[in-house]
């Protein structure tokens, strides 16, 4: 077997030059700038660490049934972090900043409903007037929802949020084709269309699957679960490495678009195993080896009569948005 892949791979040009090339700078360049080789002195890691602190508070208020005493650990980092950051002065996010003071609040102003130990937070960082927290989670009705067809592009994005509470129902396999094929809207490259989507229908199943990715703990049961692939026989050199994640991003921001235009929730969650993971998902439901798999996307009606969600507040624009 080992025989017949190096032979496969020399007859289609991988070990050229080209091929190592392609592939070191893949993972040197992964290597320089990625935040794992960091500590606490770099600017980015500070801010990326913060950000993710965040979102995991958030995510842990958005459960079903939050746990009594949860994000002890995440919150010390969490101060750590801020006062690092602080003091690092001129050219930090200060809307960042604010975000970090606002998740703090929060978290301290509902210490009695969860038996929060907030001991590690300064007093400084603690009182402050809920009604102006842009931070930890927000409700929106079902029933607000029901207009949503006839809303500006502009209010209809800014209400799809990734969900974790789910109705216990199942969901009409014709609803789920119609978001589908209004998904099919999304570019993809030359048109090639490579996305497929594997839809695990079984509860036991779908927690197989989410138990084995691991972002998904303690939300909501799921009775519907959609596998997000990208086709690579549809490419055709090394040039388009990566195409596939691409092709399968755009597609899935769209489908839940089309899922939150037919009312479904969702809550994108990143595939980044290729190796043992990958195996045994295959396993699971037989996906084939062509298949890339970019995300999974579990999805559900929404809960009534009031669903929740995590604030997760975006960079300002002037922090993305660079005119050359």
């Amino acid at each position: 077997m080992l025989k017949r892949i190096k032979n496969y791979l020399k007859k289609h040009g991988v070990l050229s030059k080209y091929g190592y090339k392609l592939a070191y700078r893949q993972y040197s360049r992964f290597l320089e700038y990625a935040i794992s080789g960091k500590d606490i002195e770099d600017t980015a890691f500070l801010e990326t660490n913060l950000r993710i602190y965040i979102h995991e508070l958030e995510k842990g208020f958005s459960l079903p049934m939050p746990k009594r005493g949860f994000g002890k650990e995440k919150v010390a980092l969490l101060v750590e972090y801020y006062e690092k950051y602080v003091e690092l002065g001129e050219g930090v996010d200060t809307e960042l900043i604010q975000y970090v003071q606002d998740i703090l609040a929060f978290y301290e102003q509902n210490k009695k409903e969860y038996a929060f130990d907030v001991s590690m937070i300064p007093e400084n960082l603690r009182s402050k007037d809920s009604r102006k927290l842009d931070a930890g989670i927000k409700q929106i009705g079902k029933n607000d929802l029901f207009e949503v067809q006839k809303w500006s592009f502009e209010k209809f994005s800014e209400t799809r949020h990734s969900i974790r509470m789910f109705k216990d129902e199942k969901i009409e396999e014709d609803l789920i084709k119609q978001a589908v094929r209004l998904a099919q809207t999304a570019p993809s490259a030359c048109n090639r269309q490579s996305v497929e989507i594997f839809h695990i229908s079984s509860a036991d199943k779908c927690k197989e699957i989410l138990d084995l990715q691991g972002g998904f703990k303690g939300a909501s049961v799921v009775n519907d679960l959609l596998i997000i692939t990208s086709n690579l026989s549809l490419y055709t050199s090394l040039y388009e490495l990566n195409t596939g994640y691409v092709d399968g991003g755009i597609f899935a921001m769209n489908l839940m678009y089309a899922l939150h235009y037919y009312g479904i929730g969702s809550c994108p969650l990143l595939w980044n195993d290729d190796c043992d993971k990958r195996e045994k998902i295959r396993d699971m439901v037989k996906i084939p080896m062509k298949n890339m798999i970019v995300l999974l996307l579990p999805i559900g009606n929404y809960v009534e009569p009031d669903y929740k969600y995590a604030v997760s507040k975006r960079k300002p624009v002037k922090k993305i948005y660079h005119k050359i």
